[in-house]
């Protein structure tokens, strides 16, 4: 809308200050009925910046006496009725044209659409508050829109205080109201700074709790932007081209979400807890790039074995028909020291195939009689035992990890007693992030940051087995490679 022109050109005695030429900004909204209290905001702003405010309280009054004064009140008040109307709605400035000045549209207008005291229009913009979130918006713009919505809340609904003390006591549960309403909006990533602020006692005012997260918000930009980043991204992009892998950066500005971890800024390729951090060695390839040799890693711990022990052990290992019992490998490494390190519950499992991986709830940690398939393989000084079903103890002769879908499941234990593989479901579930459904005849594994079935398994005799054509179970019988320690 242009804006609108009101030229004086002699002096004024009626309160309005000599202007030459005086320019009101144009409205920028137009009262629609539901909006009254942003348009007469605007308006106001408008009018009383260039002197005017008289007019629309009818503090300024039409001068008694005709003459040049009484004229520059009426080409004032016609400027100011124009004004107000052409910020309305056609609909609306319509009930208004036949009114005389520029207060009466003015107090028209207010008692007509302000709704102060409403309760049906304070419960509709305490609705919009509790509906508010963060989602795609920064925490500055977030905060702005709730900002708006208390505003509202406090024109619409005034408290009026009996003392001090009650004004006091309401701006503090106020306060604290409008905390919650904040920080229950917020996304996921401010989950930490949330709990700190609703730890702290006594709870912080809201602008301090905006400065904390509006803080937060502007450190973590600042690391995800950070030169040193860019340069590990970088270089994880060029080792990967020796693979056929030429992936960039994301520089785009819609979020990416990691579908291994679940988190934002990075995808599965670029994954350090996939991956490992750029510039690690990665486990199980040689300098030449060759996966199918035998691997030397170092276990984490010192197990204090002598080498004719570990000839010893890798003997036994290598054996395809793991049959020895606990106590000849014992008696072999010469173990002592027993110490409970998981419990095997269930019935009996010797009716299930020595191939099959039983989807064990009992289980404590993933087992297998078995040392083919394992993927890499650390012995343990066999002091290490697990309690079985029937009461008993089995040594643990070593363990390592194996590949489930893409994602490697660690600490599998050996024990050689087992004559079937156990899978522990609290340790699948944490490994994969993933979600267990039972079925009268089956279940499912879900993953649960995309909800993508990754595997499954059939019920068989009474015990859930691992389906060997999904996923899962794909890459769980592979060559094993034998670690040094």
């Amino acid at each position: 809308m242009a804006s609108t022109r009101s030229t004086l050109t002699s002096g004024y005695s009626g309160g309005l200050p000599y202007r030459e030429s005086v320019t009101i900004p144009p409205c920028p909204v137009k009262l629609d009925g539901t909006n009254y209290l942003v348009w007469s905001r605007a308006c106001k702003f408008a009018i009383g910046s260039r002197g005017y405010k008289g007019f629309l309280t009818g503090e300024t009054t039409k001068p008694i006496e005709a003459g040049p004064s009484q004229e520059k009140w009426e080409t004032t008040n016609y400027l100011l009725m124009s004004y107000l109307t052409s910020s309305m709605d056609p609909g609306i400035s319509r009930g208004y044209m036949l009114l005389d000045t520029d207060d009466a549209i003015w107090k028209t207008a207010e008692t007509t659409y302000s709704h102060v005291g409403s309760k049906a229009q304070r419960y509709e913009i305490r609705k919009k508050i509790r509906e508010t979130t963060q989602k795609e918006l920064s925490v500055s713009q977030y905060y702005s829109t709730l900002k708006a919505l208390w505003h509202e809340l406090d024109f619409y609904g005034k408290y009026t205080a009996a003392c001090s003390t009650d004004i006091t006591s309401y701006t503090s549960l106020e306060n604290e109201i409008r905390v919650y309403d904040f920080l229950g909006g917020l996304i996921m990533d401010f989950d930490q700074i949330r709990a700190h602020i609703l730890s702290t006692d006594p709870l912080p005012s809201l602008e301090s709790a905006f400065s904390i997260v509006h803080s937060e918000d502007i450190r973590r930009s600042a690391m995800h932007q950070s030169p040193s980043q860019e340069r590990y991204a970088l270089y994880s992009g060029n080792t990967n081209q020796r693979g056929g892998s030429t992936d960039r950066i994301h520089t785009g500005k819609s979020p990416v979400i990691c579908d291994y971890c679940g988190k934002e800024r990075h995808t599965r390729e670029k994954c350090w807890k996939l991956h490992g951090r750029p510039g690690a060695p990665r486990k199980g390839i040689n300098k030449t790039g060759s996966t199918n040799q035998i691997t030397t890693e170092s276990c984490p711990t010192d197990t204090g074995f002598s080498a004719k022990q570990l000839n010893t052990l890798r003997s036994l290992i290598s054996q395809k028909d793991t049959s020895s019992s606990s106590s000849t490998t014992a008696s072999a490494m010469q173990f002592s020291g027993p110490s409970t390190l998981g419990t095997v519950c269930g019935s009996s499992y010797a009716s299930v195939a020595s191939t099959s991986w039983i989807i064990d709830s009992g289980a404590i940690d993933h087992m297998t009689g078995s040392s083919h398939h394992f993927i890499n393989y650390c012995p343990l000084s066999g002091s290490s035992k697990v309690k079985t079903a029937d009461g008993g103890l089995s040594s643990v002769a070593g363990k390592g990890s194996f590949q489930c879908s893409s994602r490697s499941l660690s600490d599998v234990l050996h024990v050689p007693n087992l004559t079937s593989n156990l899978l522990s479901i609290s340790s699948l579930t944490k490994s994969l992030n993933c979600k267990v459904i039972f079925f009268p005849t089956h279940c499912l594994f879900q993953d649960l940051v995309m909800g993508r079935t990754i595997g499954g398994g059939k019920m068989d005799g009474g015990l859930y087995i691992l389906d060997s054509v999904t996923p899962v179970a794909a890459q769980i019988s592979r060559p094993v490679k034998f670690l040094c320690c």
